[in-house]
């Protein structure tokens, strides 16, 4: 439920771990916010300053998302090679916007220096929240995940180290 070259939760873990979340945020126990994180150009790293660079980054990526996540009922996960979830329980939109731009902050704001050379760093990210009773009825793990990775996305389209919100109103 590790991932051994981060030290955060894997993607098993988020799959078992977010449903849960989930269905307490649906029975009226408060805001869920998730966080989609994608290391900018994260090949290009691997390709420019060598695969021990490149896990070097990841590793010190996993360390500035926890020092951002002020609460033990927060925590992130690995779900690919350079993607990352974080996982705000009792946590509305506008509280998930600061700590997504304290990560990217915190991402950007110091080159990561490995064994072989320092490297700056990006990350976009996409943000989204469930509001249990919020006339959302037909929302599911699912169906957040989809507009959580399209705003991830969008974040990139829009030219990189850049936060995206939902498109619609918060409520």
């Amino acid at each position: 439920l590790t991932d051994p070259l981060t030290g955060a939760n894997n993607r098993r873990y988020f799959e078992r771990q977010l449903h849960q979340h989930f269905k307490h945020a649906q029975r009226g126990g408060g805001p869920l916010s998730l966080l989609m994180l994608d290391v900018d150009h994260f090949k290009l790293i691997n390709d420019r300053h060598g695969h021990a660079a490149g896990d070097a980054v990841l590793q010190e990526i996993v360390r500035r998302i926890r020092q951002c996540m002020t609460r033990e009922t927060d925590w992130c996960a690995r779900i690919g090679g350079e993607e990352f979830v974080i996982v705000l329980a009792d946590t509305p939109l506008s509280g998930a916007a600061q700590v997504a731009e304290r990560i990217r902050l915190a991402i950007a704001g110091v080159p990561i220096v490995s064994s072989a050379s320092t490297v700056a760093v990006t990350a976009s990210i996409g943000v989204v929240d469930f509001q249990p009773g919020a006339s959302r009825e037909s929302v599911s793990v699912a169906s957040l995940i989809s507009e959580l990775d399209a705003n991830m996305y969008l974040s990139m389209q829009h030219g990189r180290n850049r936060v995206t919100l939902p498109a619609r109103a918060p409520t």
